[in-house]
């Protein structure tokens, strides 16, 4: 909804020492100046070559068809993944690799073949953390029979959640399963090295 902005208006047959309307002058934005999204040009999740990488895994993992919003949300993530690599060395994951498991974990737990949409996707990729990913099958295998369609329409007909917040509090569950049957993330990590003792210190002779 946009807001119409009201402005004053001189009455022209009035008498002629009326005043007109003092008009302030827009104050000098501060700092450089905002960027702005050349029009026409899509949405980096829009690109060909996303769209295409997005398709093939899709087609690799013999997915089902998805509606436009989940493979919307397969994009943005794809996309997300490829930036951080760029300006964090310490990311390594690819945006292909992400969508692949995130996609596995989904199709391949028993039960939800026919899972994949947005609301599922958003609470399903909230969860994968290394520390439980690295479990490999057994990070799939914890949401084998957990009706993710099923719980979906059960959050949506107590209408007690908007629309757009369902994969949000939908991860919330899914993370607490996740810490009931393989403990909390952080325990699977790499163990960091031990310090070694530290040298008695030594008299001077």
């Amino acid at each position: 909804m946009t807001k119409t902005k009201r402005t004053a208006r001189a009455e022209t047959g009035g008498a002629a020492d009326v005043p007109e309307p003092l008009v302030c002058a827009p104050k000098r934005a501060r700092g450089r100046p905002q960027k702005t999204a050349e029009p026409g040009l899509p949405e980096r999740w829009e690109r060909d070559d996303v769209v295409q990488a997005v398709q093939e895994v899709l087609d690799a993992l013999e997915a089902p068809p998805i509606d436009p919003e989940a493979r919307i949300a397969l994009q943005r993530y794809y996309v997300r993944c490829e930036m951080l690599r760029k300006v964090d060395k310490r990311y390594s994951e690819d945006g292909r690799s992400r969508i692949t498991l995130l996609v596995r974990t989904i199709i391949e737990s028993e039960g939800n073949e026919n899972a994949l949409v947005e609301p599922v996707l958003v609470a399903v990729n909230s969860v994968l953390r290394p520390g439980w990913t690295g479990k490999g099958l057994a990070f799939i295998e914890a949401f084998d029979g957990f009706p993710f369609v099923t719980t979906l329409e059960t959050m949506r007909g107590l209408n007690l959640f908007k629309e757009e917040n369902l994969g949000q509090y939908l991860g919330m569950v899914l993370h607490n399963r996740l810490l009931s049957l393989l403990g909390p993330p952080e325990a699977l990590s790499a163990e960091k090295p031990k310090r070694k003792p530290a040298r008695p210190l030594r008299r001077a002779a």
